[in-house]
């Protein structure tokens, strides 16, 4: 598997190990000098993310904080403080067989749609909320959740995370076994609340390198 570039002191190995080689704008673990880390409260167990953010990001807030200090990462921050700690509980509870969070936390207004690791396109609350239950129906017995977060941003009531999430639960009563997950998360803040409009997840290709013509191409 590719390594990604750099030294990367905020991120285990199998994090590492997944990583594409040409992500060496968001693998970092300073923004504008400064750590990005939140933290969320798994059960009993704290659990720490580290926030990446790419030098495009960092670019676009040095030059917000030019015009109007602080505007830019504080509407980022107000987004991701309660967001990430929330989404992160309710993955996991998810993943452990209750869906009752990740339904509270998933908008009831169209469009809402589901690109999921193992499921068609759901589209509508009906057919999303559907499989919601009946993915945590097949699961259970999670030993671990977490979501690394490679990139977030917020423009106006829109909002995105993409990041990993790193899995280990039973399917349908086999092992525990783990796995990880490339996913895009889509917010819409409705009533002043963040809801998960999409979600986009697949499994991470094992070879992450280009094909050789690609390398090649001219844009």
């Amino acid at each position: 598997m590719v390594q990604a570039p750099g030294h990367l002191p905020d991120l285990d190995s199998s994090y590492r190990d997944i990583a594409p080689s040409n992500c060496s704008a968001v693998w970092r673990s300073e923004t504008c000098g400064r750590p990005r880390r939140r933290s969320a409260l798994i059960g009993a167990k704290p659990q720490e993310l580290t926030v990446l953010m790419p030098d495009s990001l960092c670019d676009q807030t040095q030059g917000s904080r030019a015009r109007d200090p602080g505007v830019a990462m504080s509407e980022l921050d107000d987004f991701l403080t309660p967001t990430l700690a929330r989404q992160t509980e309710a993955e996991q509870a998810l993943v452990n067989g209750d869906p009752g969070p990740r339904l509270a936390m998933t908008s009831t207004n169209d469009p809402v749609t589901v690109f999921g690791a193992k499921v068609p396109v759901r589209r509508g609350w009906d057919e999303v909320s559907d499989t919601l239950r009946w993915l945590a129906a097949r699961w259970s017995g999670s030993t671990e959740y977490r979501f690394d977060l490679l990139a977030a941003d917020v423009s106006g009531d829109l909002a995105y995370m993409i990041g990993f999430e790193h899995i280990a639960n039973s399917v349908v009563g086999i092992p525990v076994e783990p796995y990880t997950l490339r996913v895009t998360h889509i917010f819409r803040r409705e009533d002043g609340e963040w809801k998960i409009a999409h979600r986009h997840a697949d499994y991470v290709p094992i070879d992450q390198t280009l094909p050789r013509h690609a390398l090649t191409m001219k844009t």
